[in-house]
């Protein structure tokens, strides 16, 4: 069973973990967490033979909105998104950890609304 939150905090995003399943604000279907860091998070699930991925930032921005989106590359990361491991979508997450990437400033979105289902309660997509 999903659990909606709209009061979005920074200790609400820290509680999310690899396996978890998330939709925001008007998502009909959710994204599987991939990886989660000190400051963001990703998920990612198939759709028509490709993926569909967001990153989340869980600190928010000056105005004290957290956003997410996809990330503000051009043509899309050399090395694609469908993270095999933890370990793969770790190393995608440092990126942005380190300042080399960040979310894109035209496609992303204020999070208003998160629905979580928690790892253990997940099936598989």
């Amino acid at each position: 069973m999903y659990e909606t939150i709209s009061a979005i905090t920074n200790k609400l995003l820290d509680s999310v973990r690899r396996g978890d399943l998330i939709k925001c604000n008007d998502w009909k279907s959710p994204l599987r967490v991939k990886a989660s860091t000190e400051n963001f998070f990703v998920m990612a699930r198939p759709c028509f033979g490709k993926v569909l991925y967001s990153v989340c930032e869980k600190r928010p921005s000056p105005n004290g909105k957290f956003w997410i989106g996809p990330d503000d590359r051009i043509f899309g990361s050399i090395h694609g998104y469908e993270w095999k491991t933890e370990k793969d979508a770790l190393k995608y997450l440092d990126e942005f950890e380190r300042g080399e990437h960040k979310l894109s400033g035209r496609r992303s979105s204020e999070l208003v609304q998160i629905s979580i289902k928690r790892g253990n309660n997940a099936v598989e997509i």
